[in-house]
């Protein structure tokens, strides 16, 4: 039988991937990335922030331009170990090349950045303030250098590399695991893969983008498949990926003051309540020992709330903006809290008659999910009822 802490001992994170999960719910980063967001702003907006971005690439400048000035360095502490005296004014230039690169890197991660979540910010913030700390000790390295003291400078240069090597795995995974990079729009329908990993069709947004709901069942599926338990946990997390995709790209615009968008999220948000009230919760009534099925009554209740406030608000409005945020941060929440966990122990055992009955009546909701406007607590009441009588016609 599978336990909650066989599950937990499966999904344990190595240590430097907790850091950057602890980073991003570390709310004592807020008022640094509310400051650098004022100060960096210029960067992200108009024709600047799409060059910056790599719009004329085709895909995010800012990866491809971290790799000249920490492959510059890298050559540069190569020659320190193996070249020798003779090697040093070529480590010495490349150490100064490498910093003449940190200028067009460092405002190309800043306009990446303002497209961002909340979450992924304060990430991005520690690792901005790596990064600097390494750049002002490579600084040191070559101005070490210049004045003929080159263990100086080599050693200086190793402590810069350790630095940056740790600003380096933040933004990996900002990039591996968080999917922050921009990419042409054209990707979306060119080969079938959108902008946050998996189908275009299940996880693009905005203007001009596939459909971002996507679908549960394969179209091509017969209608009398069977489907098992692994099936739903598939499906409910690929609805989880969808809304996640969803609020990443709403984040920044909403930001901004544009709200085109968020109607749709809500409306996705009220059919992913629903299964979750009416099929999944139903399957951890027997569990009240488990944290998870502890808070998670209250948890919808929340989010709604939250919901029903902000559509109160307009852009502009005090409160607007870190109203979302709370709302953004309430769904990672809610992400953690079930995605693995959660859902995993409420299906194991579930057998393949009811699993069928379940994913074929997630696949129907979802496909009315962009037909749900007005208010959020209207549109789940709507979804309820319309998840009833889709039950009660596959009985």
């Amino acid at each position: 039988m599978t336990t909650r802490a066989d599950v937990r001992a499966a999904t344990a994170l190595p240590p430097l991937a907790q850091a950057a999960v602890d980073l991003e719910n570390d709310e004592r980063l807020d008022p640094a990335v509310e400051t650098l967001g004022r100060l960096t702003r210029p960067l992200a907006e108009g024709a600047t922030g799409d060059a910056l971005r790599g719009s004329w690439l085709g895909h995010a400048l800012h990866p491809l331009l971290t790799d000249l000035p920490l492959g510059l360095w890298t050559a540069a502490s190569a020659l320190d170990v193996l070249g020798g005296e003779q090697a040093r004014p070529a480590a010495r230039r490349l150490v100064g090349l490498g910093l003449l690169a940190v200028a067009p890197t460092a405002a190309s991660g800043w306009a990446e950045w303002h497209r961002t979540g909340r979450r992924e910010q304060r990430v991005g913030v520690a690792h901005a303030a790596l990064n600097v700390a390494g750049v002002a000790v490579y600084a040191g390295s070559w101005g070490a250098r210049r004045a003929g003291r080159d263990r100086l400078g080599a050693a200086l240069a190793l402590t810069g590399a350790g630095l940056t090597g740790l600003g380096g795995y933040l933004g990996g995974h900002l990039t591996s695991v968080r999917k922050v990079s921009s990419r042409h729009p054209a990707f979306d329908t060119a080969d079938g893969h959108g902008a946050f990993g998996g189908s275009a069709a299940s996880t693009a947004v905005g203007p001009g983008a596939p459909d971002p709901r996507g679908t549960i069942m394969n179209p091509s599926d017969p209608a009398s498949r069977t489907y098992t338990s692994d099936d739903v946990v598939a499906a409910l997390t690929g609805q989880h990926a969808r809304i996640t995709a969803m609020v990443e790209r709403l984040a920044g615009p909403v930001r901004s003051g544009d709200t085109t968008g968020l109607s749709e999220l809500f409306g996705y948000l009220a059919m992913h309540q629903a299964i979750e009230d009416e099929l999944i919760a139903p399957l951890t009534a027997g569990s009240p020992s488990s944290p998870t099925g502890l808070e998670r009554p209250g948890e919808p209740d929340g989010m709604e709330l939250q919901i029903a406030n902000l559509q109160q608000l307009t852009p502009g409005q005090p409160g607007h903006k870190s109203q979302f945020v709370a709302l953004e941060d309430s769904i990672e929440h809610h992400m953690g809290l079930d995605e693995v966990e959660e859902v995993t122990l409420a299906v194991r055992g579930l057998d393949d008659a009811s699993a069928t009955r379940i994913v074929r009546a997630m696949t129907a909701l979802e496909a009315t999910a962009g037909q749900r406007e007005g208010r959020f607590s209207h549109s789940l009441a709507e979804a309820r009822a319309d998840l009833r009588r889709i039950l009660a016609e596959d009985r």
